[in-house]
């Protein structure tokens, strides 16, 4: 998102440990000169119920800034912070073979005038692609840009395969 009312001089630095296939467990911020660093626990992007995400606790501590920024901020903390089903964006979609919808926040970046966020999802395999960027856009705040770095295509394997089991019951032990 673009920041055109000088509201991002707020943050002196934004930093951390971003990566598209894990949820951060480490950022810190700088806002007007006063450092807080956040902890917590990593984890695969695919399993964002098993991480201590940083970004979620980074953004409601700062949803007081001022301007442009402050109200990206505020957005983040409703749409998408605390969450990862995609709920809060009307995303909410799950069918029997996929499960429910995944979203994942993992990255917040400051540029020189814009502010950028990054999110992984994986959606089930009877909603379109076209339907997910509808109503993802639909949520945008003004100024907002979708960028896509990487599209799959959905694909379901028969849970009767003998591989598919194997995994299964493994991802069983590894989860209990």
């Amino acid at each position: 998102m673009p920041i055109t009312d000088g509201s991002l001089e707020q943050i002196d630095s934004l930093k951390g440990v971003f990566d598209h296939s894990f949820l951060p467990d480490y950022a810190a911020i700088t806002v007007n000169g006063k450092k807080t660093e956040y902890h917590g626990k990593k984890a695969p992007s695919n399993a964002p119920d098993m991480a201590k995400n940083v970004l979620p606790e980074l953004v409601e501590d700062n949803q007081d800034l001022t301007g442009q920024t402050g109200k990206l901020f505020q957005w983040l903390n409703r749409k998408i912070a605390n969450q990862y089903n995609g709920k809060n964006l009307g995303l909410d979609y799950q069918d029997e073979d996929s499960g429910e919808l995944q979203l994942s926040f993992y990255d917040l970046e400051k540029g020189i005038d814009e502010l950028n966020f990054s999110i992984s999802m994986r959606y089930p395999v009877t909603i379109s692609e076209d339907m997910i960027l509808r109503q993802l856009k639909s949520q945008f705040l003004k100024r907002m840009e979708l960028r896509i770095n990487r599209s799959f295509p959905s694909t379901v394997k028969d849970k009767d395969l003998s591989y598919m089991q194997k995994f299964s019951k493994f991802m069983r032990k590894t989860l209990d």
